[in-house]
C-alpha cells in the first residue's frame, strides 16, 4: 500500500476508441452495455456461452430500485447484494461502509457506491475505501460516484452558492446542497443526508490508490457535477482499461485520468 503521492503515477487517458465504444453499445435490446463476462477477466463471453453469475455489492443502496444500478449491473448474470446503514430501507445487510464485517474477504466481484462517501467524516474515508478493497475478489473493481467539488466551486466563486444547478427527484439542487447535504431533507430530520467531506478527481484517485487499489480511472462529468470512478483491485492491462472506460463510464467520448502505483 502506498503512503504518499510520490508513489502514485498519474496519466491522462484519451477518449475510448470507436471500436471499443461500438462493442460497448452491442449490449441489450435497449442499447445498454452488456455486463456478460465483463468482470472477472474483463473479456467478452464467447457467443453461445453464459457468463457465471457475479455479485455486485450495492453500498448505501437506499430503497430497493434496480434502476439505481448502472446498466452494466442490470444483466441477468449479475446479482445485487444491498447494504445500507438504515434498516428502514430493508437492505440485505445493515452495516456502515466503514465496517462491513458482515461481508467476507474477497466475496464480491464489484462494489457500487453512488454518492455515499461524501457523507463520511474525512478520517472515515480511508476506512471505507479499505473495506471496498477488502471485500472484492482479486479480479474485482469498485464503481464510485461522488460530487465533483472542483466543478461546484466554479459556481460558488461566481456568487451562485444558492442558485439551482439542476433539478433532481428531490427538487432543485444548489451548490450549497452539494457541499453540505440536501437542505430540505436535513430540515425534515434526515441526518443521513448530511455531507461531511468532499473530493476532486485528484484527491479521490490518490485516496483509492492509498487504500490498496492498483489502478483507478477518474472521469469528471461537468454537466452532472459528478466524478465517476473505476478502482481495480488488480491492475488491468491497457486493453482492459480502454474497454472498461468505454463500457462503464457514462461519457466514453470524454477524457479520463488514470492513477496507478508507481513501479
Amino acid at each position: 500500500m502506498t503512503e504518499n503521492m510520490s508513489d502514485i503515477r498519474i496519466a491522462a487517458l484519451s477518449e475510448a476508441n470507436e471500436l471499443d465504444m461500438a462493442e460497448a453499445g452491442e449490449g441489450n435490446a435497449e442499447g445498454e452495455p452488456s455486463a456478460g463476462g465483463f468482470v472477472v477477466n474483463m473479456e467478452e463471453t464467447p457467443k453461445g456461452e453464459h457468463a457465471a453469475r457475479t455479485d455486485v455489492l450495492h453500498v448505501g443502496c437506499g430503497v430497493d430500485a434496480p434502476a439505481k444500478l448502472p446498466p452494466v449491473f442490470r444483466g441477468e448474470d449479475w446479482r445485487e447484494i444491498r447494504l445500507d446503514i438504515d434498516p428502514g430501507v430493508q437492505p440485505d445487510h445493515v452495516a456502515s461502509i466503514t465496517d462491513m464485517h458482515v461481508i467476507a474477504d474477497r466475496a464480491v466481484d464489484a462494489v457500487y457506491s453512488s454518492h455515499n462517501i461524501e457523507h463520511l467524516y474525512p478520517h472515515e474515508v480511508p476506512l471505507a475505501l479499505r473495506e471496498f478493497h477488502r471485500v472484492l475478489k482479486a479480479s474485482g473493481f469498485a464503481f464510485i460516484k461522488v460530487p465533483d467539488l472542483r466543478e461546484v466551486a466554479r459556481y460558488v466563486a461566481e456568487g451562485k452558492l444558492e442558485d439551482p444547478l439542476y433539478m433532481s427527484p428531490m427538487g432543485p439542487i444548489a451548490p450549497l446542497d452539494i457541499l453540505y447535504g440536501h437542505r430540505a431533507s436535513l430540515a425534515d430530520g434526515n441526518a443521513f443526508m448530511a455531507h461531511r467531506t468532499g473530493f476532486t478527481g485528484e484527491t479521490l484517485g490518490n485516496a483509492l490508490i492509498n487504500a490498496g487499489f492498483e489502478a483507478v480511472i477518474v472521469q469528471s462529468l461537468p454537466s452532472a457535477f459528478s466524478l465517476d470512478v473505476l478502482a481495480f483491485r488488480t491492475r488491468p492491462n491497457e486493453q482492459q482499461i480502454t474497454r472498461a472506460q468505454a463500457r462503464m463510464l457514462p461519457a466514453p467520448d470524454r477524457p479520463a485520468v488514470l492513477f496507478t502505483v508507481a513501479a
